[in-house]
């Protein structure tokens, strides 16, 4: 996955990554369209050394392991909806990074 530099994750994946993204050194993007994500207690978007941007839609934040953004950058920016901002800032490992509402986001 050292080339994919765009990923869509489809409404059906509601739990755990373990580990699937891991070292996707290329990945800047991510669209997660799940409604409802369970926990993530893994790693997975590690070491994700370019990923930049991360849309998600699940209205609450999903609690995760201090792995599942190790070596990411502090640059990344999460959207989420509009209603849901107040739930990832205020999620340990979410609010290390900057958290917009969707209607914020680039077009």
């Amino acid at each position: 996955c050292t080339s994919m530099t765009d990923l869509e994750i489809g409404t059906g994946v509601t739990d755990n990554l373990y580990y699937a993204f891991e070292d996707c050194t290329a990945l800047t993007a991510v669209t997660w369209y799940a409604t409802t994500v369970l926990d993530n207690n893994d790693g997975g978007f590690q070491r994700c050394s370019s990923l930049q941007k991360l849309v998600m839609y699940a209205t609450t934040a999903p609690t995760t392991s201090g792995t599942f953004f190790n070596g990411v950058p502090s640059t990344l920016v999460i959207y989420v909806p509009d209603s849901a901002i107040s739930s990832y800032q205020n999620t340990y490992e979410w609010s290390s990074y900057t958290i917009k509402g969707h209607s914020e986001l680039p077009t």
